[in-house]
């Protein structure tokens, strides 16, 4: 038996599966489009539930989930725990939840905050919502590639954090490339801009990320745009299953639609800048 599955080996699942395995841990790993030089990779999602009791879900979108479970669910017993690490909407998250109470699984709605770098050495943050015996049981495995657990409640709590803090760095990083513009077309530069953020109650790991990249016009993926463009249709939906009409995520998503038609789609969502590049 190995010790986890990861499913999905995208930027995030990828990094984890290395990050595991370079500590010694038995990594089993499957990927719709298949990645020979991962070691431990399998054929199906069900050959992944023969070989662990433990699986994270590292998947781009809700259909994907879905699909995946249901090729998962045939080989669950009530020994396995299910770790959805993807970021999806509330109403898949618990759909999901109550698959796994009908199968008798466990399931933790566990999103994440980071990227590449964090995936790669070790320092997401995860927030967990549902059974917190259950999040006990994987805790240790769960430190092994993060910095930070926060637990959050009832199932689905995970997942409206994790979409309202996306929307925080959608909008946040359209202003920055709007404050960017300016500056730069008054004859500054971006070192200027980010020398005064610091004096500014505005100051923010984001920017001191994210603003060198884009002044480079260096849109190296760390956060797809289109995941992020996708994660703010999700924050949309949540607002207004709540009577929230919310305009500043809504004018930043029809942008980012834009943008991924324009083929921009899998650049890091700092291509934001590239609307005002000259």
């Amino acid at each position: 038996m190995s010790d986890i599955a990861i499913l999905g080996l995208g930027i995030i699942g990828s990094g984890v599966a290395g990050r595991l395995a370079s500590l010694g841990l038995d990594v089993t790993v499957w990927n719709r489009t298949p990645k020979s030089t991962h070691l431990g990779a399998v054929s199906s999602p069900a050959e992944a539930a023969g070989q662990t009791r433990i699986i994270s879900l590292y998947l781009k979108d809700r259909q994907a989930c879905m699909e995946v479970f249901e090729a998962l669910a045939p080989a669950l017993t009530h020994d396995h725990i299910i770790l959805n690490h993807s970021t999806i909407d509330l109403e898949t998250v618990h759909i999901l939840a109550e698959r796994c109470k009908q199968i008798g699984c466990s399931y933790l709605d566990c999103p994440f905050t980071g990227s590449r770098i964090p995936a790669t050495n070790g320092t997401l943050a995860y927030y967990v919502s549902g059974d917190k015996k259950v999040l006990e049981q994987v805790r240790p495995l769960l430190e092994k590639s993060s910095k930070a657990i926060i637990y959050t409640g009832k199932m689905g709590n995970g997942t409206v954090l994790k979409l309202v803090t996306n929307l925080l760095s959608a909008t946040m990083v359209q202003g920055l490339s709007e404050a960017l513009a300016i500056t730069k077309a008054h004859g500054m530069t971006a070192e200027n801009l980010l020398e005064a953020m610091t004096q500014n109650v505005v100051a923010s790991p984001l920017a001191s990320f994210k603003v060198p990249y884009m002044d480079a016009a260096d849109f190296s993926t760390h956060f797809s745009l289109d995941n992020m463009r996708k994660d703010s249709t999700y924050a949309i939906e949540l607002a207004r299953e709540k009577g929230i009409d919310p305009p500043q995520i809504g004018l930043v998503s029809s942008i980012m639609a834009r943008l991924c038609e324009e083929g921009h789609a899998e650049e890091d969502f700092c291509v934001l800048a590239s609307q005002f590049n000259q």
